[in-house]
């Protein structure tokens, strides 16, 4: 993470991106703007992501039966 005139910015954790980040806050859902892929900010100093998961359907109708 580094510290900009404009805000933070940290890398992305699947295209290695960087993103700009103006107000960064603990659970906000970001967009990379490289490869689209979307990430959970978990920290703020230093900014960190987490990936975001969709849950599989497949795995939905599972633990429904299971």
């Amino acid at each position: 993470m580094k510290k900009t005139s404009n805000g933070q910015s940290a890398y992305c954790l699947d295209c290695d991106g960087k993103i700009t980040l103006n107000h960064a806050r603990v659970g906000q859902i970001v967009t990379c703007p490289h490869c689209k892929v979307q990430l959970e900010i978990v920290s703020t100093d230093p900014v960190e992501f987490y990936w975001m998961w969709e849950e599989d359907d497949d795995e939905a109708e599972d633990d429904e039966q299971g």
